[in-house]
């Protein structure tokens, strides 16, 4: 049996009364999780299908079906309410999804495909007896994840629970002091498999996990629940220090023992923000695509020592134990461990993976550099553009601009104007008033004239996907919107 799973089972079935889960005011055992499980799995043994639809908002009963897929030999696909009906749709097609697990029958109105079985958890019946279940191999898939595609189409990303287990078994030679005392910030959507390590690690170690109220505004939310359910453990996207500090300007959250970040490039500014917000907790950068299964790098940034960056861009360090990375052509290249086996979407497969010494690599798409034995991500090389012949890395930009207005944050978007390609620099206002022309000015005496931005944008608030992180392509939208 996986690692991941034989401490799951033995943790639900020491029918013990510490909490497992918390979302708002609701709190359940770790006894009242195992009676869900038992009562979906009771079901979910008499569908054949071996892929399942999961269907739901914010919701315990989520992670509980989750957990009875797994029991059941079966993997999980998530199908958020917040998607397109159509992308729904392109969804449960390429994954040839023919269950749904959902919360209320009344879900289904939002469906345009409707599967031949379904499952609702509203009205869930106690299963008092033992139930049988059928384990799933090593080899045997946990879950299918969907992310963007650049053809507009989905691709789809199956991770084994040999991957899996394998990256359970790396988390824990990171060396961290947990136990069944440590409480875990749950952030992020189901769609984010980063998600998947803020549930998994705690029930496998018996601690818990509290999830954020979806229907409250993010940083308001995560402050909330950092503070009074004082958590020991964060895994977050970076944006969050700077959407956290005005709710912290006279506070500090001296409880949090570890922090992770992941999702985005981390940068020195945020680092220092967050130790001065967070001053007991020790400060992980970890990297890593889906393909790899939820994070494969780890940095450890040690305090009162310099912190290793390029261009403000902090390091994600080496990789963890069973993965293997290369740099060719400036693309970061990913083997080992866990390494999906390739996309749902076959015609894919030659194009993203490489054989490179016998070993198999996921190219990554991110634009990396190796100095000594750390490795720095820079962005995605579709980032990296040509300007009047030179290639200009916008984060470079961006990193420039944080050593001049410390106190503001920035982003670097390349758009094309009636094939005319120039650089935004959209610059988010906080509470200092900023002048563009005193901008241009510092830029152009430390950057080439090449690199200089052709035009500030002042903007109140960027565009955030349901995973907290800044919506690139949502961005440039709306600056040809606004600059037409």
């Amino acid at each position: 049996m996986a690692i991941h799973l034989k401490h799951l089972f033995a943790e639900l079935n020491e029918s013990n009364q510490r909490i497992a889960i918390g979302h708002g005011r609701q709190e359940i055992s770790y006894n009242e999780l195992n009676n869900r499980v038992k009562s979906i799995a009771s079901q979910l043994n008499n569908v054949k299908s071996n892929r399942i639809g999961l269907y739901f908002e914010s919701s315990i009963n989520a992670y509980a079906s989750i957990l009875a897929c797994w029991f059941c030999g079966k993997s999980y696909v998530v199908l958020s309410p917040n998607y397109p009906t159509d992308r729904i749709s392109v969804i449960m097609e390429l994954a040839n999804i023919n269950c749904l697990i959902i919360e209320n029958i009344d879900a289904l109105d939002a469906i345009h495909t409707k599967p031949a079985e379904i499952i609702c958890t509203k009205n869930l019946k106690t299963i008092h007896n033992t139930i049988q279940y059928s384990l799933p191999n090593l080899d045997d898939e946990a879950y299918v994840l969907f992310t963007s595609g650049t053809t507009g189409q989905p691709k789809g990303v199956p991770i084994t629970h040999k991957c899996l287990a394998n990256f359970v078994n790396a988390f824990h030679k990171l060396g961290y002091n947990l136990n069944q005392d440590d409480r875990f910030l749950q952030m992020f959507d189901l769609t984010f498999d980063l998600s998947i390590m803020s549930f998994l690690i705690p029930l496998t170690i018996g601690g818990s996990f509290y999830i954020i109220d979806k229907h409250k505004v993010k940083p308001i939310a995560i402050y909330e629940v950092l503070e009074s359910k004082q958590i020991t453990f964060a895994l977050m996207v970076p944006s969050v220090i700077k959407t956290l500090e005005p709710y912290l300007r006279n506070e500090t959250i001296n409880g949090l023992k570890y922090s992770q970040f992941c999702g985005e490039p981390l940068t020195v500014s945020q680092v220092e923000s967050w130790q001065n917000i967070c001053p007991n907790t020790e400060i992980d950068n970890v990297y890593g695509p889906t393909e790899a299964t939820i994070y494969c790098t780890r940095y450890r940034i040690m305090k009162n020592s310099p912190i290793h960056h390029y261009n403000g861009i902090v390091s994600i360090g080496k990789p963890m134990y069973g993965t293997t990375l290369n740099v060719i052509n400036d693309e970061l290249l990913i083997g080992g461990a866990q390494v999906t086996s390739g996309y749902i979407n076959e015609n894919l497969n030659t194009t993203s993976f490489a054989i490179i010494n016998n070993m198999r690599f996921y190219k990554s798409g991110d634009v990396a550099v190796l100095n000594d034995t750390e490795f720095y991500c820079l962005g995605r090389l579709d980032r990296q553009v040509k300007i009047q012949g030179f290639r200009v890395e916008l984060s470079e930009i961006e990193y420039t601009f944080g050593l001049l207005f410390p106190n503001h944050e920035s982003v670097a978007i390349y758009v094309d104007f009636k094939n005319q390609g120039r650089i935004i620099l959209c610059v988010l206002a906080h509470h200092t008033p900023l002048d563009i022309n005193n901008i241009i000015t510092q830029l152009r005496e430390k950057l080439p004239a090449y690199m200089v931005p052709e035009q500030i944008q002042i903007w109140g608030k960027w565009p955030l996907n349901s995973n907290g992180k800044i919506d690139i392509k949502q961005l440039s939208n709306e600056i040809l919107n606004k600059t037409g």
